[in-house]
């Protein structure tokens, strides 16, 4: 079928109208809180920096709003209406089409239309019927719980293929003879990530949050034990209902913590800024409700401790914690207060396990398999990791260094720099590897230039610093990639935090730079050296345009960072875990001359073992 240009444009006006349509619902939903005197944040909102999917993935759908904000970064996406589901399933060439169990749609139609018979039920089928007639696979995702089980039943018999977020639901619907898979709820990592604004980094300090207001004015006197985490400076919210802001003199006793209502995005400023995060057993929310929000609280790098039971099959079993126990929790918080590296460090583990196993792109990739359709999301892309090394003594290190990262998609180039290039049998180089390279720069040219060499021999997306003497865990790129992709950084990489010091087995936390920030252009103009240079990471495409500079003698990358144009690209430092720099005893061979106990007398005492950062 020929597409005409009027029909084309048609089509093209019908999506920008409907975005600027969605745009406004949610502009107007904060007008209300302001109205209402709701809570409102004194920090700009988070504005997603990843940029819109190229995946080629081309989505139909009739979907909630959260669904919407996930799917768009994967996708294409074509949100149907009434005015556009016919020029959209016959021109616009979805791939699918994905109808959510939505009460209400994130566009603002067929308002519970999936589960009465009316008019608008029957518009629905025309739908679904339509696109197979063009043959566009139909997909529905129940993503409530099966309490909604007679709600959409009937509406899920008309669908190819059936997707259920509650495992209770696959049963409920196999006994209609419907047949269904499981599909977890997930985060989109683009809009839930542990990222703040350089400028705005302490703007807010919550030390707990509780997203249950709703919940303490329904069942009150059984959420008495809320009263018990008053003494770790608890704040309440709301973000699944509307309350007056009124009621809060209901609950004298907990109006001081009570901040009031929220929407999804200022619910996700105080995920970024919270420390911890509890949910309880007894709440108005279903099951899958709690693990749609759990993910998301998590993904922004939040441990969440669950007072109450895990079933063997939730989703948030070893991801959140769970006590049976009140005083556990306490026991909990009170060393999260004392030790805020123990702190991260349960973090970290839950938010990389969500980001690795939960996201929509798992989600959306899951669809297109069961459907046999080949999906084209990238989940890793490939990295070159450029080790420059004048040492002999020091190769086999760089490719162990190399060997023991998690990350699968990488390739190694190493960058001798001295006259004659060793063998790769010297330091145990299979030279039957694709994935390790060995070049090299003679003696006279230092630091930069094998850095500028190395990624000429790059076939990576993104190009990775790694020294040849620090110390970096086995999942250093993983949890890199998982970050910069979140935010589609350009150029990124830690702040100078952990250090070693090798003549006393030492371990330091430097007081300096900050951790999962957005740096701004006027911290730029500072001349602030925001990241170490063992972490220096980039786009491939950076590298091409900017270069190191061939005559720096040290401190190559000292000067590449402040080369950097100010408002060209997006910047940001990583979490402070799994690369350690280490302080050798002859200070000779450093090109930051500096004495230890300098560095010791700015620094936190950590321990003795480098891996106390190994994640």
């Amino acid at each position: 079928m020929v597409i005409t240009m009027n029909t084309s444009n048609f089509m093209i006006q019908h999506l920008n109208q409907l975005k600027t349509e969605i745009i406004q619902d949610l502009s107007d939903s904060d007008k209300v809180l302001q109205l209402t005197k709701y809570h409102c944040l004194p920090i700009p909102e988070w504005k997603p920096l990843k940029k819109h999917a190229d995946s080629g993935l081309r989505i139909a759908c009739i979907v909630e709003e959260r669904l919407y904000q996930g799917l768009r970064f994967e996708a294409e996406i074509f949100p149907l209406t009434p005015n556009n589901w016919h020029d959209i399933l016959a021109y616009a060439k979805p791939d699918i089409l994905l109808i959510e169990s939505a009460w209400t749609t994130a566009t603002g139609h067929w308002h519970m239309e999936q589960c009465t018979p009316s008019e608008g039920y029957q518009e629905l089928l025309k739908i679904i019927s339509t696109a197979q007639k063009y043959s566009i696979p139909t997909v529905f995702w129940f993503t409530k719980s099966h309490f909604y089980h007679e709600h959409y039943k009937n509406f899920s018999k008309n669908f190819d293929y059936v997707f259920c977020a509650d495992p209770i639901e696959i049963d409920l619907l196999s006994r209609e003879k419907i047949q269904a898979e499981l599909l977890l709820p997930c985060v989109q990592p683009a809009l839930y990530n542990p990222f703040r604004l350089y400028d705005h980094h302490e703007a807010l300090n919550i030390n707990l949050l509780y997203d249950g207001w709703a919940d303490l004015d329904r069942l009150g006197q059984k959420l008495d034990v809320l009263k018990d985490f008053f003494g770790f400076d608890i704040r309440i919210i709301e973000s699944r209902y509307q309350i007056f802001h009124s009621r809060k003199k209901l609950l004298p006793e907990y109006e001081k913590f009570i901040l009031g209502c929220s929407t999804s995005r200022q619910r996700l400023n105080l995920l970024r800024y919270a420390k911890s995060y509890l949910t309880l057993d007894k709440t108005l929310s279903s099951k899958v409700t709690q693990q749609w929000m759990t993910l998301e609280a998590i993904a922004c790098y939040l441990p969440v401790m669950h007072y109450g039971k895990f079933d063997s099959d939730d989703i948030r079993k070893g991801i959140a914690q769970n006590y049976m126990e009140k005083n556990d929790i306490l026991v909990e918080l009170t060393r999260f207060r004392e030790d805020d590296l123990y702190r991260k460090r349960i973090a970290h583990k839950g938010w990389r396990t969500v980001f690795q196993q939960h996201t929509f792109a798992h989600r959306v990739k899951a669809i297109y398999k069961k459907i046999n359709i080949d999906c084209k999301l990238e989940l890793s892309p490939k990295v070159s990791i450029i080790t420059p090394t004048y040492r002999e003594d020091m190769l086999s290190q760089c490719l162990d260094n190399f060997k023991q990262q998690a990350y699968p998609n990488k390739e190694l180039i190493i960058v001798f720099n001295g006259n004659k290039p060793p063998s790769p049998q010297e330091f145990g180089l299979d030279i039957a590897r694709q994935d390790v390279k060995l070049t090299h720069v003679p003696s006279d040219l230092f630091a930069a230039t094998c850095l500028n060499h190395g990624h000429a021999y790059a076939t990576g997306q993104y190009c990775f610093r790694m020294d040849d003497d620090d110390y970096y865990g086995p999942n250093y790129i993983m949890d890199v990639m998982l970050q910069a992709t979140c935010i589609d950084a350009d150029v990124f990489g830690k702040a100078p935090v952990p250090i070693f010091f090798e003549n006393d087995k030492t371990l330091y936390s430097r007081n300096r730079g900050v951790s999962r920030s957005v740096i701004s252009e006027k911290a730029l103009s500072q001349d602030m050296l925001w990241v170490g240079g063992n972490s220096i990471a980039a786009k491939y495409e950076i590298f091409k345009e900017i270069k190191y500079c061939d005559s720096s003698f040290g401190a190559a990358d000292t000067r590449f960072i402040y080369n950097l144009p100010k408002n060209k690209f997006t910047y940001a430092t990583m979490d402070e875990f799994n690369l350690v720099a280490n302080r050798r005893g002859d200070k000779s061979t450093h090109t930051w001359k500096i004495d230890d106990n300098s560095i010791k007398m700015t620094s936190t005492l950590i321990g003795n073992n480098y891996k106390e950062f190994w994640i």
